[in-house]
Parts: C-alpha cells; structure tokens; sequence
C-alpha cells in the first residue's frame, strides 16, 4: 500500500510505501518540481530556458 500527500494545488509532496521508502518532492510557485527526495538522496531538477530563434 501507498500512502501520499499532496500540496493545496493538487501536486504530489510525499510519497511512503510498505517497503518504508520515503519520497518528498519540492515545487517553484509556478508548479514546476525542483527536487526529489527518496531515503535521504536529493535531486535537483534544472529548468532550461530557451530563446526565440535559437
């Protein structure tokens, strides 16, 4: 079984399963994720921008 939470705007924030696996994840106010974090390892997530032509 699966246990969640989720932020106010509807958006997954922790995640905990059977197995103890603790999943938290962080967002910008844009909604965009900016990290996961599972049993203590954090990973970033990067927004690459792109210009117009190019």
């Amino acid at each position: 079984m699966r246990l969640t939470s989720v932020t106010p705007d509807n958006r997954l924030a922790f995640l905990t399963d059977e197995a103890g696996a603790i999943g938290a994840y962080g967002y910008d106010p844009f909604g965009r994720r900016l990290f996961k974090e599972v049993n203590g390892a954090r990973t970033y997530f990067f927004i690459q921008r792109r210009r117009a032509g190019g």
